[in-house]
């Protein structure tokens, strides 16, 4: 018998998970991949208790995990218990992996692992343009959201931010994989958005534009106020 996650009300409801300690739960990265853009990127991960059941344990995430609404660090992951996290609720099942659905569930976890790991291998590819000083340099600063406070310096690009980028991760649950990328540019600096109805500059939905000192990009409730630097 192994035990699974069963999406009860959600997007995906009747999606199974198996669980093993060790297992981390997120939007985009870890073994248990929910696509609910209220769980953050990485969200939870599954730990062995001395008791030796295994419990879900939160990782500090924006929105963490509830019981009957409840705001909680961990929860044991025993059959029959249900909890939430972000908009989707989940119940612990036990199923026989020798099982019709086991063999299938198995067969399923091969075919994500098929079509998402080459998503993630080009998402994650070095970026073959050629790498170019900033002039002037750029500071960013995190203004607003769950980075607060964080300063980035960038003094060569092209440089890529988003969920699940090798880069410049963004931790706000509602980033795309990849947000956007600012470019060298023979003009200044380029900000180059993929998701502009996710991404905006100083408010406004852009796909591509010179960036001026002073400027906010937003994603989602973060904001990043950006500084070219002369000195």
């Amino acid at each position: 018998m192994a035990l699974y996650l069963e999406v009860i009300q959600g997007d995906n409801i009747g999606s199974k998970y198996l669980i093993l300690n060790g297992f981390r739960l997120g939007r985009t990265t870890g073994d248990i991949l929910i696509p609910d853009k209220k769980i953050s990127s990485l969200h939870a991960q599954v730990e062995k208790e001395s008791t030796g059941n295994l419990a879900l344990v939160d990782l500090g995430s924006s929105n963490g995990i509830l019981i009957n609404g409840q705001k909680v660090k961990r929860v044991g992951l025993i059959p029959g218990v249900s909890f939430q996290v972000g908009r989707t609720f989940l119940k612990v099942i036990e199923i026989d992996q020798l099982s019709p659905e086991g063999m299938r569930l198995s067969s399923r976890w091969v075919d994500v692992l098929a079509r998402e790991v080459p998503n993630l291998l080009a998402q994650n590819a070095e970026n073959p343009t050629p790498v170019k000083a900033f002039t002037p340099a750029i500071t960013l600063s995190f203004i607003e959201g769950p980075q607060t406070d964080k300063v980035v310096y960038l003094g060569f690009g092209p440089r890529r931010f988003g969920a699940d980028v090798l880069d410049v991760e963004l931790e706000c649950p509602e980033s795309p994989g990849l947000a956007f990328e600012i470019i060298p540019d023979q003009d200044g600096v380029r900000f180059q958005s993929y998701e502009k109805e996710v991404v905006q500059l100083n408010g406004q939905p852009v796909d591509s534009a010179l960036l001026v000192d002073g400027d906010i990009i937003g994603v989602g409730l973060t904001r990043i106020k950006v500084r070219l630097r002369n000195d």
